[in-house]
């Protein structure tokens, strides 16, 4: 039973008692007694029911004791009492005990029990009384904290949101400035060229800074994909054993003549030891050359980019740092953060979308590891740490596997030839149909055109090519339905197809292979990847 239904009794004696808390258990109502004031009072602090004592029991003490106590009592709270008291005339009890018992209820001994029923049931009922309207301002306190908390949150949520949507607009401001600069320099040159008023020495000048910025606008697009396939889910890794030192001896060289154009050097150190762990060649050279190309970017000519990979543990750690701008301690929680820049602003110093380190720390944590960045404030340079898992030495691991550098280049030196191939293009866009038959016949291969699947089927029953490239997005039927259709025709059947479109996803990749190409290539390609691509699929089993 809870205490709020109990009658603390604190009786002259312990046969007053017993008999006290038999007569009133024969009501149903549980009596605790007590045999001295002190306890009496450490029941009423605990919320008593109803506190019940004789009059004997109220001295001047006593009241000033009960008087402290009732005050500390919560605003809903006052305790009820029954008072037993001495007979006496009726003028002589007229009034009401003194303070703080002015409430209580007096009941006249030798007590009627039917008096002392009613008296103590009506003190129990007010008492119940109290404790519901406690729990109703307990509840009320509840649902204002809880309003409060939803206003909070609400406002943390606006703010949230307002944060995002500038973002975002900072984020746009940023892709618009960054695609519209490349293919300013682009369409100027190409308007240049077409009029002939150049001399030799400004076509080649031309010509670098075209490709030059095509591949800054390929690098961007690569950005944007590669962040939405993170964001997605959808990013895929082909990992395997391999030497972390060459990938990052790698990422250096290819980095280099950016560094020596802008006077930036780059030293190296480490452990001596070969590093192998597990990942995916390209990705884990993105992670490198993202960190090398970020230093080298924010590090002024005639700093230094300092390199080095060591063991630590079971895990082996690149160690990226630089002499260069720093980051602010303000900005540091955010520098991993997608779409977060230091400086977003029209005359900023540094282009890019803002997207590589959020890149990079998706792919390191991909591979089971961790980056951590770290700067002792503007001006004072700044260090990355990748951590990445080791490959454990005892497993049975072929250490001879060729670097990416290695197997390209073992690739650059076959030959390029495509003396002796017929190669169909299917593309509904004329000017990539030129530009594709151009590269092919360039090297050697007798080339057809089509701009629509049907033309394409029918030059593929025609001729049977060596190989087919297929655009897949085309008005009327598809490349899908293209390769359907070759791969159901009797001359179709065995005939190499490469899906070459700007649909470049991961899972646009599946699709296309699981339609009947044997590869995918995004545009925009390389030529010379693309003739070796060619070249390889002619040249494959059995052919």
């Amino acid at each position: 039973m809870p205490t709020c239904e109990q009658v603390a009794l604190l009786a002259p004696t312990t046969a007053d008692a017993g008999i006290a808390a038999a007569v009133l258990g024969q009501w149903g109502i549980q009596t605790v007694a007590f045999g001295t004031f002190d306890e009496l009072c450490i029941a009423i602090e605990k919320g008593v029911g109803v506190a019940m004592l004789v009059e004997e029991a109220l001295t001047r003490e006593n009241h000033e004791r009960l008087a402290a106590l009732l005050a500390a009592e919560p605003p809903w709270s006052s305790t009820p009492f029954v008072v037993l008291t001495r007979a006496r005339s009726a003028t002589s009890h007229a009034g009401s005990p003194p303070h703080p018992l002015s409430s209580a209820l007096l009941v006249e001994r030798p007590v009627r029990i039917e008096n002392l029923m009613s008296a103590i049931r009506s003190s129990l009922d007010s008492r119940r009384r109290q404790y519901a309207m406690r729990d109703l301002l307990e509840e009320s306190r509840r649902s204002a904290d809880e309003r409060a908390q939803l206003l909070v949150a609400a406002e943390q949520s606006r703010q949230q949101a307002e944060t995002a949507n500038r973002m975002k607009d900072e984020f746009l401001a940023v892709l618009s400035h960054e695609l519209r600069t490349p293919l300013n320099a682009i369409v100027g040159w190409v308007a240049l060229l077409r009029r002939g008023s150049l001399n030799a020495d400004q076509v080649i000048r031309a010509l670098e800074s075209i490709e030059r910025n095509s591949r800054l606008q390929t690098q961007l697009i690569d950005d944007l994909l590669d962040m939405s396939r993170v964001i997605s889910g959808s990013l895929r890794l082909d990992v395997q054993p391999l030497e972390l030192d060459a990938v990052v001896a790698e990422a250096i060289s290819t980095v280099t003549p950016l560094s020596v154009a802008k006077g930036v050097q780059i030293v190296t150190a480490g452990d001596k030891r070969t590093t192998l762990v597990r990942g995916d060649p390209a990705r884990v050279q993105q992670i490198i050359w993202n960190l090398l190309s970020n230093a080298i970017k924010f590090t002024p000519s005639g700093g230094t980019v300092a390199v080095s990979v060591e063991h630590s543990g079971s895990m082996a750690e690149v160690r990226v740092s630089d002499t260069g701008e720093g980051i602010a301690p303000e900005f540091l929680p955010h520098v991993f953060e997608r779409f977060r820049q230091a400086d977003s602003s029209t005359t900023r110093q540094r282009g890019g979308l803002g997207l590589g380190l959020a890149i990079v720390r998706q792919l390191v944590e991909l591979h089971g590891g961790s980056i951590a960045a770290s700067s002792a404030g503007h001006g004072l340079g700044a260090t990355f740490l990748v951590r990445l898992p080791l490959v454990n030495s005892s497993a049975a691991i072929n250490t001879n596997l060729p670097s990416p550098t290695q197997r390209s280049s073992a690739a650059d030196h076959r030959s390029l030839a495509l003396f002796g191939r017929t190669v169909l293009v299917i593309d509904d866009d004329a000017e990539t149909l030129q530009m594709l038959e151009a590269a092919l016949a360039a090297n050697g291969a007798q080339v057809f055109t089509a701009a629509s699947v049907a033309n394409g089927l029918e030059l593929a029953r025609r001729v049977a090519p060596s190989v087919i490239l297929s655009d897949i997005s085309m008005p009327g039927e598809d490349g899908f339905s293209f390769v359907r259709k070759l791969r159901a025709a009797s001359v179709g059947a065995e005939i190499p197809a490469i899906a070459l479109t700007a649909h470049a996803r991961e899972e646009d990749k599946r699709a296309m292979l699981s339609a009947g190409f044997q590869l995918h290539l995004a545009k925009p390609v390389d030529p010379t990847e693309l003739v070796r691509t060619v070249a390889e699929l002619a040249d494959g089993p059995g052919r």
